[in-house]
């Protein structure tokens, strides 16, 4: 009964442990997104309808890229989304500490079960009762080591979403800079992909030449082995 109370837990555990986290990383993403759009959408706003020459400054923007001024939105809303993520992960902490002391609780609640049951039995058959105990003490013993198993399983789980949370607000920055790049920069970065992979061609198509006049020459050198 004990084994099962505290896999059920652990189970329960871990499907809450995921959810949570999941849900929090996709508030914090919105959260962060939001804050860093609608920055972008007030300056945007004021640069081109509140100040002197705005629809000039629109055009400029529109070629050339936007002032590095902006970039403090982006850092600003990558401060929110790390504040999110930090107070996340407490919440999450609290929750595993909480739930795998109630777990240690069953297991020493059941312990303290059989101690008292093998106190009221009779002489005659108290010994057969401590030997059983102690056979019950090893599988005690397995149910707190996997306790512990489960919380060092857990926290591995927990480091690897926590790098991927952030691995997507990076992406999603990145997402809203290339939406708000000019035509310059587009056409700067285009080039330079054409140029990578032309590169990348002409390597490619070396290595097949080189490895081609390598065959020639063993056959050159060996025509009757070859033939």
């Amino acid at each position: 009964t004990a084994k099962a109370a505290v896999d059920k837990r652990l189970e329960n555990l871990e499907t809450s442990v995921n959810t949570i986290f999941d849900q929090g990383t996709d508030a914090a993403l919105s959260s962060m997104k939001s804050y860093v759009e609608d920055a972008l959408f007030d300056y945007k706003l004021k640069r081109y309808l509140l100040m002197p020459g705005g629809s000039l400054l629109w055009i400029k923007d529109q070629i050339l890229d936007l002032p590095p001024e902006v970039n403090r939105f982006y850092e600003a809303g990558r401060k929110l989304f790390t504040a999110a993520m930090d107070a996340l992960a407490v919440k999450v902490a609290n929750l595993v500490e909480r739930e795998l002391a109630a777990a240690k609780n069953d297991v020493a609640q059941a312990q303290a079960k059989i101690a008292t049951a093998q106190a009221a039995l009779s002489p005659g058959v108290r010994a057969r009762g401590a030997q059983l105990t102690a056979e019950y003490a090893d599988k005690f013993n397995e149910l707190k080591s996997g306790i512990e198993d489960k919380k060092q399983a857990l926290a591995e789980g927990l480091a690897q979403k926590y790098k991927e949370a952030f691995d997507k607000a990076d992406e999603a920055l990145k997402a809203i800079q290339d939406s708000n790049k000019g035509l310059v920069t587009q056409a700067k970065e285009k080039i330079a992909e054409v140029a990578k992979a032309l590169m990348e061609f002409k390597d490619k198509l070396m290595a097949i030449l080189r490895k081609g006049a390598d065959t020639i020459d063993l056959i050159l050198d060996n025509p009757g082995g070859f033939l």
